[in-house]
């Protein structure tokens, strides 16, 4: 086993290191030379690997204390003080809204023996390394990267700011049991379903609904539920332990079901067996809606804009099941406040009264379901990967005017987004009785959109900048996440700055387009020379 931790070890950091050096080979001037440099001296290529793990294992240490600092810190620092909750209290609120949303909700919400990467798929498919050691494998070098990370995290949290050594120890405690329990409650499912069961939409309902309930019921309920004592008892310890010892054991030497039939989640074969498939089920469906709705329309249309019109009409299903997703979420927000009003009417009013005062957390918050990322995957999958193996796709002209064509797409979509977003706060402040004709609320309204559309222009931008898809595979390059990690570190600093709120809007506002003015500049730039297959 110790030869195959080793082996995965040591492709991790390799991949990680040529992608450092595929992306430092585009940057201007001296790239090329560096990127040249260091392939041909293999010490100093091994240092920069070892180099690029490190950096790794810090980025998320910084995601992850960004995280906290915003959802579990600040947030509650601040609505315990606004809802006139005993301040002295304040760190019980904090440790049950990490303890629910990191060690329940982080370590449940994906299982890492499901999770299609690309060393996974080089490991059982060009390394033939057994399924079963294949797979521990990974998962021992993801646990050490995970639970260092996290380990950290919790010492500035627990030891540095709250000065508490117990928090510290049950936090990493419980994170590290929940994880390696996460794992078998997901293999002991695939073992009688036959699917992940992190595919499943109620599961995750009723995750994302246990979890925020366990994390903010609290701060709404703090003096008929305070649960930390419990948490943090020595019976509770006890339990962490025994869960994480009892979940290695059925792990590493109880469950048989690491098979073929679960490595066929990460096999080229499998992958492209299942993606042909559905794309067959996509089009049967599809057809009638063509001959209908797609001739007159298109009688009109010549070239690219023919190409990407058939594509869009013929996946317009796919498409739209995007944004569905994202207006069914908003609706059950709605839903949430509603319920919020009628059991607890003057500390929601309370809330909303200080509305603003969350600006800062708009463009994480926005970020997370704009429209886009899952378009860009789509496109890639089933046409722009297929397409990009002609020179005639990869010419500028060719280039620029598909990603002009998909960002009407995205953009659209986008607005009808922020549009549902913008609808939905209006009815809120309607119902909280809320003065709404003033700048502040325009601005709120106007802030709304505008992040909608830039975060969609983004994630176009990224997808024809840094191309982070890989050919022949749904494994995304996990370059997205860093391009990502500057909007968590942006809301944080203005949570810090405490700015009248059109302030914040006002910057929110003009740095968006200029943003969205720099990335697509970056587009024409450099997307011509960036836009290839891996």
């Amino acid at each position: 086993m110790l030869k195959y931790v080793k082996a995965v070890f040591k492709l991790k950091t390799i991949m990680k290191c040529n992608m450092l050096i595929f992306y430092m080979e585009r940057l201007p001037f001296l790239g090329k030379y560096l990127s040249y440099f260091m392939l041909r001296h293999t010490e100093i290529k091994k240092g920069i690997a070892i180099l690029t793990s490190v950096f790794w294992i810090a980025a998320l240490t910084v995601i992850k204390s960004i995280c906290i600092l915003i959802f579990g810190f600040e947030a509650n620092l601040y609505l315990a003080g606004r809802l006139g909750l005993n301040i002295a209290h304040f760190d019980s609120y904090y440790f049950q809204s990490v303890f629910f949303l990191f060690c329940v909700l982080g370590a449940f919400q994906e299982s890492r023996t499901f999770l299609v990467t690309k060393t996974k798929y080089i490991c059982l498919t060009q390394l033939k390394m057994p399924v079963k050691e294949g797979i521990l494998s990974f998962l021992m070098n993801e646990y050490f990267i995970q639970f260092l990370s996290i380990g950290f995290v919790f010492y500035i949290f627990g030891f540095v700011l709250l000065q508490n050594h117990l928090y510290f120890y049950v936090l990493t405690a419980a994170y590290i049991s929940m994880q390696l329990l996460s794992e078998c409650v997901h293999l002991f499912y695939f073992k009688k379903a036959g699917q992940a069961l992190e595919k499943r939409k109620t599961f995750s309902l009723l995750l994302f609904t246990f979890s925020f309930a366990g994390a903010y019921g609290p701060l709404v309920l703090s003096r008929r539920v305070l649960i930390e004592r419990f948490l943090t008892s020595r019976a509770a310890i006890l339990v962490y332990v025994m869960i994480g010892i009892g979940s290695v054991y059925y792990i590493f030497f109880r469950d048989e079901e690491y098979s073929d039939k679960l490595a066929g989640y990460f096999k080229k074969e499998d992958l492209v067996e299942e993606l042909a498939r559905k794309r067959q089920e996509e089009i049967d469906h599809s057809e009638e809606e063509i001959e209908l709705f797609g001739t007159q329309k298109m009688k009109k249309l010549q070239g690219y804009p023919l190409l990407n019109g058939l594509f869009v009409l013929r996946n317009r299903k796919q498409f739209l099941k995007y944004l569905k997703r994202r207006l069914i979420f908003l609706a059950a927000v709605f839903v949430s406040v509603i319920v919020g009003f009628v059991n607890s009417p003057l500390i929601t009013q309370r809330i909303f009264d200080n509305i603003y005062r969350f600006v800062p957390i708009l463009p994480v918050l926005i970020a997370s379901y704009a429209y886009g990322e899952g378009f860009c995957r789509f496109y890639y999958t089933h046409c722009d990967s297929k397409l990009l193996a002609y020179s005639f796709y990869r010419t500028r002209k060719a280039i620029l005017e598909n990603y002009f064509i998909k960002l009407k797409y995205i953009l659209k979509y986008n607005v009808i987004l922020g549009a549902a977003t913008a609808i939905l706060f209006f009815a809120l402040f309607c119902m909280a009785k809320i003065e709404i004709w003033n700048l502040s609320f325009l601005l709120l309204e106007a802030t709304i959109v505008v992040l909608n559309v830039v975060f969609g222009i983004q994630h176009l931008s990224v997808y024809y900048l840094l191309q982070p898809y890989i050919k022949d595979s749904m494994i995304q390059n996990p370059i997205l996440v860093m391009v990502q990690m500057p909007v968590l570190m942006l809301t944080y600093v203005f949570t810090m700055l405490s700015l009248p709120a059109v302030t914040t809007m006002l910057i929110f506002v003009i740095g968006s387009m200029l943003y969205a003015v720099l990335l697509i500049a970056a587009v024409f730039v450099r997307s011509p020379a960036a836009f290839r297959l891996k």
